[in-house]
């Protein structure tokens, strides 16, 4: 048996863009963490991996991002 997928197109456009953010940070010594965060197919935050240039481990790409986004979005 088959499960029907919703995935789209358009979801591997932004899932390739997001592996492209890990190989930056990969480059970069760093562990190959990207993020990209999509609204309305419209790319509104990315970015990657710096706990190594930052030294420490707990900041990672994904909260840095959220923050100002939740900033903009307040009604």
């Amino acid at each position: 048996m088959t499960e029907k997928s919703d995935t789209t197109q358009d979801d591997f456009y932004w899932l390739e863009k997001t592996f492209a953010y890990a190989e930056e940070a990969l480059d970069r010594g760093e562990v190959p963490v990207g993020c990209l965060i999509v609204y309305e197919n419209r790319e509104i935050g990315k970015g990657s991996n710096n706990s190594n240039k930052d030294k420490n481990a707990t900041k990672s790409p994904r909260p840095i991002l959220i923050i100002p986004i939740e900033e903009c979005h307040r009604d």
